[in-house]
């Protein structure tokens, strides 16, 4: 038997995509695709076993099955033939996956984590509120692969995180905003909704909206990572949908085995729950509008600064 390791679960195996073999949870959204032979191992079939409940009818005829050891021929119980001492081959070990953790104070961590992420990884990084999945927001496959880790609904958007106000204008549509009033919310802990470009083109990111979120963390790793990798990161929180944030690698290790490397920052916030919030988030896509979408890290102050340019609360 298997378990899942993500809940515990036991797992099933079922048919996935092209009539391939994968295992499965019930519970979780974990799955993992057979590619290899698991097992070389025989299993008899007792002649009268009664497959739905057992019960005395499955040991009547226990000495003797319709397998036969496959040295003498002798019909015999399970997998031990008494006269030849032949047993059948045991299911080879599986490997357990470790994720590699990678100290973010490391000097190479950032160019790491960009190469993660060019490879089609997705990897668990710090920010300057909470812990966060992240992975290439245009490539497709990344994107899919990050919902199903975090077991959320695709209708659901993701913010990118960016390395500078000029990547904010390439990747979203902010003709209408100053550089003052940008420079003043960012970085730091508020994503800035806008419409986005049209280089921003991955049919799988946010496929319900024609808005995205934007981000530019106030953290150095976060800083380098993103400016290495000079392409939009999709961003998340660290946890399964519906759990609380997390701010230790500690928090979210049952997610650790789907993900490529986990970058430690170490502990966030001080450790505080009050932190668990996120970045406040806030749309900015109408022209001397705001709308707060999300209250989160800095709230009072984000609002504050978009009244001192005369936007307007939508509410």
């Amino acid at each position: 038997m298997l378990f899942c390791p993500t809940c515990a679960n036991l797992l099933m195996v079922d048919e996935g995509p092209e009539t391939a073999l994968r295992y499965s949870c019930n519970t979780c959204p974990y799955m993992y695709n057979i590619k290899k032979t698991v097992s070389s191992r025989t299993f008899p079939k007792l002649k009268e076993l009664d497959y739905i409940m057992g019960g005395a009818a499955a040991w009547e005829n226990v000495d003797s099955t319709d397998a036969v050891c496959p040295k003498c021929s002798h019909g015999k119980a399970l997998d031990l033939c008494s006269k030849c001492v032949v047993r059948y081959k045991s299911a080879p070990k599986m490997k357990i996956k470790m994720t590699p953790v990678i100290p973010c104070a490391e000097i190479m961590s950032p160019a790491k984590a960009a190469k993660y992420l060019a490879n089609g990884q997705v990897i668990a990084v710090p920010t300057d509120t909470i812990y966060g999945l992240a992975c290439s927001a245009n490539c497709p496959d990344a994107i899919q692969k990050l919902y199903t880790i975090k077991g959320r609904d695709s209708g659901k958007p993701v913010a990118i995180c960016v390395t500078s106000i000029l990547d904010v204008r390439k990747w979203g549509e902010a003709t209408h905003l100053t550089d003052s009033l940008l420079s003043n919310l960012l970085p730091g802990p508020v994503t800035v909704v806008l419409e986005r470009s049209k280089l921003l083109d991955n049919p799988y990111l946010n496929p319900t909206t024609t808005k995205i979120g934007i981000r530019i963390p106030k953290h150095s790793f976060m800083n380098t990572f993103t400016k290495i990798f000079d392409m939009p990161v999709a961003l998340t929180s660290a946890n399964f949908s519906n759990e609380p944030s997390t701010l230790s690698i500690k928090e979210f290790e049952h997610l650790s085995v789907h993900l490529g490397a986990v970058f430690d920052g170490g502990l966030l916030n001080h450790g505080q729950d009050q932190s668990r919030s996120g970045s406040t988030v806030i749309d900015l896509s109408d022209v001397g509008f705001y709308n707060v979408i999300r209250k989160g890290t800095s709230f009072e102050k984000v609002v504050g600064i978009v009244e001192s340019y005369g936007l307007k609360s939508f509410v």
